[in-house]
């Protein structure tokens, strides 16, 4: 990318990744209840395998497309619309945990770690859900130290002068 400054000047980019986590996390979530019964086992397999490794695909790449605009971002301050970047993250991490998950129990259960494969999923859900969490600490912080000063400053320019600001 030789101008990300024209393309997206921001982190909000990440919204790209929205679509297919949201719709990897919405299956994984639907083939725990009823879904099971209405759909064979191997199509349900498919097209899970192909919507975790959509969402982790489209995930890593705006990763790196964040990554390209740094300086960007970075000239820039920080902006609001870099919570664009914390729920579709997130549902990704929930959706590797789903992925991660055997169906057939609960998605918290111990039990439902039942093979290698499984346990190397797991543990890549659990690190990406510890960086996802950082990463939105990080902007929920920024955001509030940012709403800080804005509140500040509207206090400062609606305050009186007192008397001796006033000459009086």
């Amino acid at each position: 990318m030789a101008y990300p400054e024209m393309v997206s000047p921001s982190s909000a980019v990440a919204m790209m990744q929205a679509p297919c986590s949201l719709t990897a996390l919405t299956w994984g979530v639907m083939r725990r209840g009823a879904l099971r019964y209405v759909v064979s086992h191997e199509f349900d397999e498919v097209l899970m395998h192909i919507l975790f490794f959509l969402s982790t695909f489209v995930f890593w790449c705006n990763c790196y497309a964040v990554f390209r605009r740094r300086k960007v971002i970075y000239e820039r301050g920080f902006q609001p619309d870099a919570v664009a970047y914390t729920f579709p993250s997130c549902s990704t991490a929930v959706a590797a945990m789903m992925y991660a998950s055997n169906p057939k129990h609960d998605a918290a259960s111990v039990f439902s770690v039942d093979s290698i494969p499984r346990i190397v999923f797991r543990v890549y859900g659990i690190g990406l859900s510890f960086l996802i969490l950082g990463v939105v600490f990080y902007i929920d912080l920024r955001l509030l130290f940012r709403l800080g000063r804005h509140l500040a400053s509207q206090v400062q320019r609606r305050r009186k002068p007192s008397l001796s600001e006033r000459g009086i």
